[in-house]
């Protein structure tokens, strides 16, 4: 059997404003990477797509994004190709127990591989298709570990296919993003399975290095423009045990890291596709700041879709009008250190917590990585005393 992996397609995603032209494409483009991991399931002739998490940005989507969404997998359907698919935590909804993934089950687009909380237990309904178990596990937030621990338990040797919307991370205490597990957990599945199609992560990641069989293909867009890695899409087959990694097909992000020194001359010099996006750096050890708005004309008018610029202040005290032309996170950054108390001894993390609890929708889930953060920082402050 042939299988392709995805996840994160985040069909639906606008960037903040949701107007404009900038707005409309990125819309697209998410449908767009989509669409071309689509058409290489029909090129390549696979057997079974899985997609292992976050198919929508959010679980209220607009009806465009639902249409555009079954005519994807109508193709994979119109050929042929069984799709399976799980609930990532952007696809889950508080309000009702059913997803659109439950929906598009229903209207035979796709196949959903369920697991429940039974008691202390979780207990699994997985699908069989020639000869293979698929176990699904949609995401659980912090109860993904229990969940994986649970299904290890019960597996026996044998043609195991797993998928769970996670990524594995080194200490579980470290990270701020919920729904992550540790090694020792995918451990378990050593021998119990061929393949574990994961997701969340938004870069290629596979697990152990020898011989793995952990993977993320990573989200065909860029959710984040700030995001590194490798994104695409892998290729297993369950007979030769054989994966391959593609890269998807997404809007070119570039970015650069300058110094104030020479700013006119690179942007003046530098040549760029149409509709790429920059990402443009400016190291100012002076103080100085540059011209944002000619940076952002001059790059507009050689057709870029849109350009970020970020002025970074080496060992400056910054001033208000600093501030102006330093990013929302810089200056989170500086207001977070003028509060003088322990978020502010830890300023990195605040702002990343903050960024974090700015993304997630589920006041559950608010809560716990609040609270998550908030025992890191007073254990901190304990061994410190």
């Amino acid at each position: 059997m042939k299988i392709l992996h995805t996840s994160d397609w985040h069909l639906g995603r606008r960037p903040a404003g949701g107007v404009g032209l900038y707005s409309n494409e990125r819309y697209e483009d998410y449908f767009k990477a989509a669409e071309y991991i689509v058409n290489e399931s029909v090129k390549n002739k696979v057997d079974v797509v899985i997609i292992s998490g976050d198919l929508f940005d959010k679980s209220d989507i607009s009806p465009e994004t639902l249409y555009k969404a079954e005519r994807l997998l109508n193709v994979l359907k119109e050929n042929e190709i069984k799709v399976l698919a799980i609930e990532g935590n952007h696809d889950q909804v508080s309000t009702y127990k059913e997803s659109w993934i439950w929906y598009l089950e229903k209207k035979e687009l796709a196949i959903f591989p369920k697991s429940y909380l039974d008691g202390e237990k979780f207990k699994f309904v997985p699908i069989e298709i020639d000869g293979i178990k698929f176990f699904g596990i949609s995401y659980q937030s912090n109860l993904n570990e229990k969940a994986l621990h649970d299904l290890s338990q019960s597996l026996d040797k044998g043609e195991n296919i797993v998928i769970v919307h996670t990524a594995i991370v080194n200490d579980l205490s470290d990270t701020l993003l919920p729904g992550c597990v540790t090694k020792e957990v995918i451990d378990a599945f050593s021998n119990k399975v061929l393949y574990i199609a994961a997701g969340h992560f938004h870069s290629f990641y596979k697990y152990p290095s020898t011989n793995p069989y952990f993977f993320i293909p990573g989200s065909p867009e860029y959710w984040d423009l700030n995001e590194k890695g490798q994104k695409g899409y892998i290729i297993f087959d369950t007979d030769s045990r054989e994966y391959t990694f593609y890269p998807s097909k997404k809007r070119k992000l570039s970015t650069y890291r300058i110094r104030i020194d020479n700013y006119k001359e690179f942007v003046a010099n530098l040549d760029i596709e149409e509709g790429e996006i920059i990402n443009l750096e400016v190291n100012s050890a002076s103080g100085r700041y540059p011209n944002v708005s000619w940076i952002e004309g001059e790059l507009l008018s050689k057709g870029a879709l849109k350009v970020n610029v970020k002025v970074i202040f080496e060992g400056q005290v910054f001033n208000s009008r600093q501030l102006k032309n330093l990013s929302k996170e810089e200056i989170e950054k500086e207001i977070i250190k003028s509060w003088g108390n322990i978020f502010s001894k830890n300023a990195d993390d605040t702002s990343k917590l903050i960024s974090t609890l700015k993304k997630t929708e589920k006041e559950e889930d608010l809560i716990d990585i609040f609270d998550d953060f908030l025992n890191k920082l007073l254990k901190g402050e304990k061994d410190d005393n």
